[in-house]
């Protein structure tokens, strides 16, 4: 089994040291070159919910021409780089291998079917908390439920969806399928969009806007407004 992650980041490294157990091969894809040499030579080093230190070696390259076709790529860039990182979909998807997007935000699945086509795409959202140390450092800083769908357009199987839920849990994800992925997406979107801003504008925690009535309220603003554009 050969996993791909394109995105180096907190949560592309939290999914290369637990999708290693269910992997015979997985690479990370990354977009800087100098970066990547450093992750090849160096690996990546997760911290655990009991503040063990976890460290793997990697596969990590910016041309993914080198890898060759994989069984499932995941795209875990931020929704601003799915543009750009999703032209290194088709050589990892040549051999008829998969691709999930496990991102925040909207319009990324969009984007890869512009690139791939959307038959064989799929989609998901993650709720664990990990927080990017340094390069290849992250912290696994909350556990959650990380749930998968097949999305519309998409030709994916429902025993292939249920073969790669099976792997996320064997990988130790609490992973489940949705039969409607789209609006589990847009419900984490409401979320985010209520806590992410305000706790970056504040600094407060993500509890912490509970105890400021103030912070609620806008908080409680923008989850309204943003229901209003939703599809769903």
């Amino acid at each position: 089994m050969k996993i791909a992650i394109i995105g180096p980041g907190a949560l592309g490294c939290l999914l290369v040291v637990w999708l290693q157990k269910v992997a015979t091969e997985i690479w990370l894809v990354d977009y800087r070159p100098d970066r990547a040499a450093y992750l090849q030579a160096q690996g990546i080093r997760l911290i655990t919910l009991d503040d063990q230190e976890q460290h793997l070696p990697v596969n990590c390259t910016c041309v993914a021409q080198d890898i060759g076709p994989c069984d499932l790529t995941i795209m875990s860039v931020k929704a601003h780089q799915t543009r750009t990182a999703a032209q290194s979909l088709p050589p990892l998807m040549a051999g008829g291998g998969l691709a999930l997007t496990l991102q925040n935000g909207i319009g990324n699945l969009e984007q890869m079917a512009a690139v791939v086509g959307p038959e064989r795409l799929l989609a998901g959202v993650i709720m664990h908390g990990v927080t990017l140390l340094d390069w290849g450092q992250a912290r696994h800083a909350g556990p959650g439920t990380t749930i998968l769908g097949i999305p519309p357009g998409s030709q994916v199987r429902a025993e292939q969806l249920a073969d790669w839920v099976s792997r996320f849990v064997a990988a130790g994800f609490d992973c489940q399928s949705a039969a409607d992925i789209v609006a589990v997406i847009w419900d984490k979107l409401l979320v985010n969009v209520g806590i992410n801003p305000l706790t970056a504008l504040t600094r407060l925690p993500n509890g912490g806007l509970l105890e400021v009535p103030e912070a609620w309220q806008v908080t409680s603003a923008a989850v309204q407004e943003a229901q209003r554009l939703s599809p769903i």
